[in-house]
């Protein structure tokens, strides 16, 4: 690395630091925003006991990641929103609460941002491809130069292929490549291909080709059953509707609403706390969120992973059975690089929430012994083990890690990396295993899935 690529990388590498140190009462390590937590804020699961460090003896033969995308700007609707609800309870605020918050607004929430990527979310995909980077001994095992060694995948929305871009342009920096370096105000930008294929492929900075990949990373856009089962399912939120009413969620709205002179409903105290979960994820701006006390934000985050559980997670088998073709596609190519003679390259993907959670669960991975339900607040409170604030904050990501004995080409051995910490892997009961065990103990069911039939209706009389 030449001078002006390391100066780069320390101030990156600093950025994240100032931003872990400059968590307030709001976050206090004990609580989080759920799935609107940033990385440098996420939380560590106390199940995980080895960190992330490079096997000794052991050469890195093959890197798989999946990313969920950065920190990222609010929908418009979601702003609209927030602004009503606002505005009518300002009309009863006798401490001038939002005054502040009103000013701020348009800065805060610039018009055409929807969904975009943020600022702290190219500094997250940048920090974490500077860690991949060291890793794989400053990018050799990546295989850049050898021509179709390094895949890389999105979904079609914007915020995954800035996201990308972020990850593969610091990469490009870090190996010496001029075009890669963003500067730090700079957005990584992309072009769609120009060769009539513009749905399938684009590319960053630099010329590295991207695959457009909504089947594996957004496929419940594709899927009629999970549609009918969840998305327009009338009792699939039903547990998050009766914690509305659950003693802990009284508690909270009439902690705010004492602070008005109105009643707010729960709907209203649930789009302030979205409110302060992003000004906090993107400006550390803590007015709304000092409404709130620090035992009420536990509440809160619950019922955002009780939504989370029944939306992608154990709540319904087809949330996580969605993940079968983009489980059976990291598998495979797992396969191909443990029969590979040399270096095998990796393969990232940039995703969603939706694309996380349900690999997690597929894997085995933070499942409760009995299913969460209204009530579940009061029996485990923080003491569970879902909760998408450790395992899917924004950039949150899953690596799958291939080793083998230095010199050697023998006993491969494998990991599963969740937010940089190595975690046990069901079935298996190690952090890093013999790979033909996982295959044999984990990963054989799942190749056997027929993915086609997980998505599949029952045909009405009418149709056959």
């Amino acid at each position: 690395m030449t001078l002006i690529h390391m100066f780069c990388t320390c101030v990156i590498l600093l950025l994240g630091f100032l931003a872990d140190v400059k968590s307030t009462s709001v976050h206090n390590g004990a609580t989080s925003f759920a799935t609107k937590t940033t990385y440098n804020q996420r939380l560590v699961s106390s199940d995980v006991s080895l960190y992330w460090d490079k096997l000794d003896g052991y050469d890195l033969l093959y890197t798989d990641g999946t990313f969920r995308h950065g920190t990222r700007f609010p929908s418009d609707e979601k702003v609209e929103k927030w602004r009503r609800h606002v505005l009518k309870i300002s009309k009863n605020d006798i401490n001038d609460t939002f005054a502040d918050t009103l000013k701020l607004w348009d800065a805060h929430f610039p018009n055409q941002s929807s969904y975009m990527l943020h600022e702290v979310g190219k500094r997250e995909l940048q920090r974490l491809a500077i860690i991949i980077f060291n890793m794989t001994k400053d990018g050799k095992y990546l295989g850049f130069d050898k021509k179709g060694s390094v895949r890389f995948m999105t979904s079609p929305k914007v915020r995954t292929k800035q996201s990308a871009c972020s990850f593969i342009n610091q990469l490009l920096c870090l190996h010496g490549n001029e075009t890669g370096c963003l500067h730090l105000d700079e957005v990584p930008t992309f072009v769609e291909s120009q060769d009539g294929k513009s749905s399938d492929m684009f590319e960053c900075t630099g010329g590295i080709p991207v695959q457009n990949n909504p089947m594996l990373l957004r496929s419940f856009d594709y899927c009629p059953k999970y549609s009918e089962k969840v998305t327009h399912n009338g009792t699939a939120d039903h547990e998050v509707k009766k914690f509305g009413y659950s003693e802990h969620a009284v508690e909270v709205t009439d902690h705010i609403s004492g602070k008005f002179k109105q009643r707010l409903n729960w709907t209203e105290v649930t789009s302030l706390h979205q409110l302060c979960a992003f000004h906090f994820a993107l400006h550390r701006y803590t007015a709304i969120c000092d409404l709130f006390h620090p035992k009420h934000l536990q509440v809160m985050e619950f019922a955002n992973d009780l939504k989370h559980y029944y939306k992608t997670g154990y709540g319904y088998e087809i949330n996580y059975k969605l993940s079968c073709p983009l489980i059976q596609d990291i598998v495979g190519s797992l396969d191909n690089a443990a029969t590979s003679n040399g270096s095998a390259g990796a393969t990232f993907r940039f995703g969603h929430a939706e694309t996380i959670i349900p690999l997690l669960c597929i894997l085995g991975l933070y499942k409760e012994s009995e299913h969460l339900t209204y009530n579940s607040f009061s029996v485990h409170g923080k003491r569970r083990l879902f909760r998408t604030g450790v395992f899917s904050p924004f950039a949150g990501n899953i690596l799958f890690l291939l080793y083998r004995p230095t010199g050697a080409h023998n006993q491969t051995k494998f990991s599963i990396v969740v937010n940089e910490h190595v975690v046990k892997i069901p079935r298996a009961n190690c952090h890093v295993c013999d790979y033909n065990d996982v295959r044999q103990q984990l990963f054989e069911e799942l190749m056997l899935l027929d993915c086609a039939s997980v998505c599949a209706t029952k045909q009405k009389k009418d149709e056959l």
